[in-house]
C-alpha cells in the first residue's frame, strides 16, 4: 500500500488544470496517406476543428448587401471566415472601401459583421457588401484520422482532401494529458524513496495516517507540477513562458502544503524550495535540493 495513489493525483490535476490558449488556424500539409507531425502534441480530445480553402477568389456574399444597424451582428452566408481576406465596401464597384476594426468588425469564427462602437464611418441602417474566403470544415470520419496524444494527422483514403494540400486546424491542447499513467506512477515511488528515510520511527509508507497521506500527495503533485513546466517548454513560444510559469507557482503551493503537513511525520523538515531565477535554474535548483530523479526529465528538453 503506498501513501498516495494515481487516480488520486489525476483526480486533483484535472480539477486544477492549467488552461492553456486555444490554437487557431495551425498551416499543415498532407502528404498522401504519411501522417504529419502538427507543432504540439497532447491535443485535447474532439477539441479539433480542421478546414480548408476550397474557392480561389472571394464572394460577396452571394452578392447580398448586408444592413448594419448601430453595433447588432449580421450574419453572412458563411461561417469560419478566412482572415486576412475579407473586404467590406459601400458598392459592388467598391466605390468606398471601410477599414476593418475602424468602421466594422467582423467574427471569424461565427462569421458575423458589426459597426464599431465609435468612429464608423458607415452609416447605422447603411448597407455594405462583403468580400471575403471561407474556409469548409472536414470530417475526421471520412477526411482526416488525428492521434490525440502524438499531434500527427493524417488524410484517409478517399478523402476530399487534395494531396499535398494544407489544411487549417484549431484545437486546445491538454495539459494533464501530457502526464502518463507511467510517469506519474514513477513519481509516486520517488516521494517514497525520499520521503522513507526521513519519516520518524513511529511512521512507514504503508501507513494510514490521513495527514501523512495528504502530505505525500502534496508532494506528488509538485512533483508533477514541475514535469509539467518543462513539458510546456515544447509549446509555441508565444504561450510557453506563460504556462510554464503558472506550473511553477503551482509547484510551489504544492510544495508549501506539502513541507507543512510533513512537519508531524518527518524527523527532519523539507529544505526550502526557491522559485528564482529562469526556469531552468528554478528545475535544477529543484532537483538538487530535492533529490529528484533525472526521470522528470526524461523525453523532454535537457538543461
Amino acid at each position: 500500500m503506498s501513501l498516495t495513489n494515481l487516480s488520486t493525483i489525476l483526480k486533483i490535476l484535472i480539477s486544477g488544470e492549467i488552461i492553456i490558449p486555444d490554437i487557431f488556424n495551425e498551416q499543415v500539409k498532407l502528404l498522401v496517406y504519411d501522417q504529419t507531425q502538427m507543432q504540439n502534441k497532447n491535443i485535447s480530445s474532439g477539441s479539433e476543428r480542421v478546414k480548408i480553402i476550397r474557392q480561389s477568389a472571394p464572394s460577396a456574399n452571394a452578392g447580398n448587401p448586408v444592413t448594419l444597424i448601430n453595433q447588432v451582428p449580421v450574419s453572412l452566408s458563411h461561417q469560419l471566415i478566412v482572415p486576412n481576406t475579407v473586404v467590406v465596401a459601400s458598392s459592388l464597384f467598391l466605390s468606398t472601401v471601410y477599414v476593418e476594426n475602424a468602421d466594422f468588425i467582423i467574427d471569424y469564427f461565427n462569421g458575423t459583421i458589426e459597426r464599431t462602437s465609435t468612429g464608423s464611418t458607415i452609416t447605422s441602417g447603411g448597407q455594405v457588401y462583403v468580400w471575403y474566403l471561407p474556409f469548409t470544415q472536414l470530417n475526421q470520419s471520412d477526411d482526416y484520422s488525428l492521434d490525440y496524444v502524438s499531434g500527427k494527422i493524417k488524410r484517409k483514403s478517399g478523402s476530399s482532401i487534395p494531396d499535398k494540400a494544407t489544411v487549417f486546424v484549431d484545437y486546445a491542447i491538454s495539459t494533464v494529458d501530457s502526464f502518463s499513467d507511467t510517469q506519474i506512477e514513477e513519481l509516486i515511488k520517488e516521494m517514497e524513496a525520499y520521503i522513507a528515510p526521513h519519516l520518524k520511527p513511529s511512521y512507514s509508507i504503508t501507513s494510514t495516517d490521513e495527514g501523512l497521506k495528504a502530505a505525500a500527495t502534496n508532494y506528488v503533485l509538485y512533483l508533477c507540477c514541475l514535469s509539467g513546466s518543462l513539458n510546456t517548454l515544447n509549446y509555441p513560444n508565444d504561450i510557453s513562458n506563460k504556462v510554464s510559469d503558472s506550473w511553477l507557482k503551482l509547484s510551489e503551493k504544492y510544495f508549501s502544503l506539502a513541507s507543512e503537513l510533513f512537519r508531524t511525520y518527518l524527523s527532519t523538515p523539507l529544505p526550502s524550495f526557491s522559485a528564482s531565477g529562469t526556469i531552468e535554474n528554478r528545475y535544477l535548483k529543484a532537483r538538487s535540493i530535492q533529490k529528484v530523479s533525472p526521470s522528470l526529465s526524461r523525453g523532454y528538453r535537457q538543461f
